[in-house]
C-alpha cells in the first residue's frame, strides 16, 4: 500500500507509479469506481497462464450508472461498428493483427478494470502520462506490439460511467488531440504507407466530429 501525500491530478501518473513498483507476474489496474465479479481474476489469469505468448487478457463489461444501475454492455454501437459479432464470443488473437483490425479504428479495450496484463521490466515506460484521456489506448497498442490478446465474452467487470474527471474539454476534442498521436504510432508499428495513414486519420477525425455534434445536440 503506497499512498500519495497529495493528489497527483492524473490517472496515468498513478499508472506509472504503480507499474514502476509492481513485482507480481500479472497486473490488474483496479480503478477506484469499478467492481468485478468473483471469477474475474481467475478467468483472465487462466487465459494468460495457458498461453505465454499473450500480453493481456480482457473481458466484456457491464456498464453501470453513477448510482449503480446496470446499463448493458458496450457492443452497440461502439464495438458493432467494427464487427457486429466478434465480441459476442471468446477469442485469442495475435497482437499486431488486433492493432490492425480493431485498435487502428478506435479504442476497443474500453476500461482498464476489465484487463489483466503480463508484467515486464520497464512496463511503466509504456504509459504516456502527458495524456489525460487516451493513454490507455496507447498503452494497449504498445503492449500488443509485444504479444497477443485473449478476450472473454462473459461480462466479469462493471464499468461505472461518468465517474472520471479526466475530460476537461468538449467531447471529441481530446479524442482527436491525443487519438491522432495514438494512431500515428500504430501506423508506424504496422509500417503502413502515407496514404493509408492519411485515410485512417481522416476516418478518426470524422468520428471525433460526430461525437462533438452528438454532444452539442
Amino acid at each position: 500500500f503506497v499512498p500519495n501525500k497529495q493528489n497527483s491530478g492524473s490517472t496515468f501518473k498513478q499508472w506509472r507509479k504503480g507499474l514502476s513498483q509492481a513485482r507480481g507476474k500479472y497486473v490488474w489496474l483496479a480503478e477506484s469506481d469499478d467492481t468485478a465479479e468473483p471469477a474475474f481474476l481467475k478467468t483472465l489469469v487462466e487465459k494468460l497462464e495457458a498461453n505465454p505468448g499473450l500480453s493481456l487478457a480482457y473481458c466484456q463489461l457491464h456498464m453501470v450508472s453513477p448510482n449503480g444501475e446496470k446499463l448493458g454492455t458496450p457492443e452497440q454501437p461502439w464495438l458493432s461498428e467494427i464487427d457486429p459479432l466478434r465480441w459476442n464470443t471468446d477469442f485469442v488473437n495475435d497482437g499486431i493483427d488486433e492493432i490492425r483490425s480493431s485498435l487502428l479504428v478506435k479504442n476497443t479495450i474500453l476500461n482498464a478494470s476489465g484487463v489483466v496484463f503480463r508484467n515486464a521490466e520497464g512496463i511503466a515506460d509504456l504509459v504516456d502520462d502527458s495524456m489525460r484521456l487516451c493513454a490507455d489506448w496507447l498503452f494497449w497498442v504498445r503492449l500488443l506490439q509485444r504479444g497477443g490478446v485473449a478476450y472473454v465474452a462473459k461480462p466479469l467487470s462493471r464499468w461505472r460511467l461518468q465517474s472520471s474527471n479526466a475530460r476537461k474539454r468538449p467531447a471529441g476534442e481530446l479524442e482527436w488531440l491525443e487519438g491522432e498521436r495514438v494512431l500515428s504510432e500504430a501506423v508506424k508499428i504496422l509500417k503502413l504507407t502515407q496514404p493509408e495513414r492519411d485515410r485512417i486519420l481522416l476516418d478518426f477525425l470524422r468520428k471525433c466530429w460526430k461525437w462533438r455534434l452528438e454532444a452539442v445536440s
